[in-house]
């Protein structure tokens, strides 16, 4: 038995004052534990990390860490989200890392996997619906998160992520092809990890960082969207972007790019850089102040979650356009403004207000 509690306060104290990698900081070397030094172990890498920091690295992401079968492995066939591999040296030996990173000013990212479980030594179907037949991944059957059952699924895996910050001091969590957890709820695991995340930073006084990797993003014809956004400018009006998501601005803007459309926006507010998400309030007013308006009553959001974005918008004052989406799940409560089936419809609907 390991008591988390005590060993995650000695991590903290440990640590001292670390506060993290700011993310233009970051410099990120991935590694392999089993394969980084002749030892293959958590303490066989600590020794090497003052070569990692000289050579201008500033964060150490490694590859997942979590218990499988045998000695070594790729560490995508994880089957034990709440044990660290005991070959490489175990909990006390991913906390000697971690503590030995901070010293010489190095941030660790853990790469882990919440799409599936490996193929050898998997019990969780025997405790539970952690798995559902109603889709399939490359791996087999998809994790449940949307089905009977995947309320605690989910909380177990929020579980997880938090105890990888709480018990180890993790300046970071990647989470290994997002495109693989097939979840069409309002309120996507992705979006409850961001949200406890952002939560426990303000308990721990820093802010441990999540990136995702996806696929899901494909580049699909702008133009409409384009021409949309330039004639609701040249009626003077200001477009912004207000969106929950745990990537940087970095990767948005890379997107609204690539695009054609980054130019024609005038300010933009990530969940990922600030302590609330929708539908909290204060991101709205956030969004506000990026575009320099200061009276909701001056301001039309659109957007395609019934509750996140329409009744939020409309509780602080603002006019909500709903663009219905077919994954999103009607609110028969909430009552927008307008609804409209593409953006284009939009330059002529604020013409009429």
């Amino acid at each position: 038995m390991i008591d988390e509690r005590a060993a995650g306060a000695h991590a903290r104290a440990a640590d001292g004052l670390w506060r993290g990698v700011p993310l233009a900081a970051q410099v990120v070397c991935e590694v392999h534990v089993g394969a980084f030094s002749p030892a293959g172990t958590f303490d066989g890498l600590a020794e090497r990390l003052g070569e990692l920091a000289a050579a201008g690295y500033t964060m150490v992401e490694l590859m997942p860490v979590g218990a499988f079968p045998g000695t070594r492995n790729w560490g995508y066939d994880g089957v034990f989200p709440f044990a660290v591999q005991a070959s490489y040296g175990g909990h006390e030996g991913l906390r000697r890392l971690c503590a030995a990173a901070h010293r010489v000013g190095l941030g660790i990212t853990l790469d882990v996997v919440y799409n599936h479980p490996g193929p050898e030594g998997a019990v969780h179907e025997g405790f539970g619906p952690y798995l559902t037949d109603r889709y399939v991944t490359p791996w087999g059957n998809a994790v449940n998160v949307d089905g009977p059952g995947s309320d605690e699924v989910r909380r177990y895996f929020v579980a997880n992520a938090l105890w990888w910050f709480d018990a180890f001091h993790l300046d970071a969590l990647r989470l290994d092809a997002v495109h693989g957890i097939v979840d069409p709820t309002a309120r996507p695991l992705l979006m409850e990890l961001t949200q406890a995340t952002t939560a426990r930073s303000e308990a721990c006084g820093r802010r441990p960082l999540l990136a995702a990797e996806s696929d899901l993003w494909q580049r699909s014809s702008t133009h409409g969207r384009s021409a949309t956004m330039s004639q609701v400018r040249e009626h003077g009006i200001s477009v912004g972007v207000l969106s929950n998501t745990m990537w940087p601005r970095d990767w948005h803007d890379e997107v609204f790019r690539r695009d054609g459309v980054l130019h024609l926006i005038d300010g933009s507010v990530y969940s990922s850089e600030i302590a609330w998400t929708k539908p909290h309030p204060e991101a709205f007013r956030a969004a506000m102040a990026a575009v320099g308006a200061t009276n909701p009553r001056t301001c039309v959001f659109v957007g395609d979650r019934p509750y996140d974005d329409v009744h939020s918008a409309q509780s602080l004052g603002m006019r909500a356009v709903l663009v219905p989406h077919s994954d999103v799940p009607p609110y028969p409560e909430v009552v927008p403004d307008a609804v409209i089936s593409r953006l284009s419809e939009l330059p002529s609907l604020i013409a009429s207000w």
